[in-house]
């Protein structure tokens, strides 16, 4: 039997979070002074602070996994807290090294894999730096890695 007071609860936190339409402000990470260095305690923090974001740094890799992911998020729906992402420091989509540009495409989609069982509203990378590639070559390289990103996830 479904518990249709849960479920609208479910559904009016997601409108919400889905109709962001202002400026959030959050941490770059679990706050200092959360009592523990966990994302569900810093979500809590988050909200005791009177902000509304926290991003989950995944900067040294990608620590949760599927189930903790959405215990993540539904804590955070649950302190209407948005939160995004910010993807592994280790990716370099410009490498000549066809390894380097793979294993930074895998680290994008475990990444934004993570975010969506969390309900993150966005991630965040840095492509890599532009080494020997002008501008308009970077960008191409890029858009391509992108475009691999995509398919993989769709």
């Amino acid at each position: 039997m479904i518990d249709y007071e849960s479920f609208i609860g479910v559904v009016l936190r997601r409108y919400i979070l889905m109709s962001i339409n202002g400026l959030f402000v959050g941490t770059a990470g679990v706050p200092l002074s959360s009592r523990k260095k966990s994302s569900l305690e810093g979500i809590k923090r988050v909200s005791e602070l009177g902000l509304d974001a926290m991003e989950l740094e995944f900067v040294y890799g990608v620590r949760l996994n599927k189930d903790l992911a959405e215990k993540v998020g539904e804590i955070a729906r649950s302190y209407y807290v948005v939160l995004t992402v910010h993807a592994p420091y280790y990716i370099n989509l410009l490498s000549d090294n066809p390894s380097v540009v793979r294993s930074s495409i895998n680290r994008i989609i475990e990444s934004a894999k993570i975010g969506y069982y969390a309900g993150a509203w966005s991630i965040v990378f840095h492509p890599g730096f532009y080494s020997s590639y002008s501008s308009g070559e970077a960008v191409e390289k890029v858009r391509k890695s992108l475009k691999q990103v995509v398919k993989e996830l769709s």
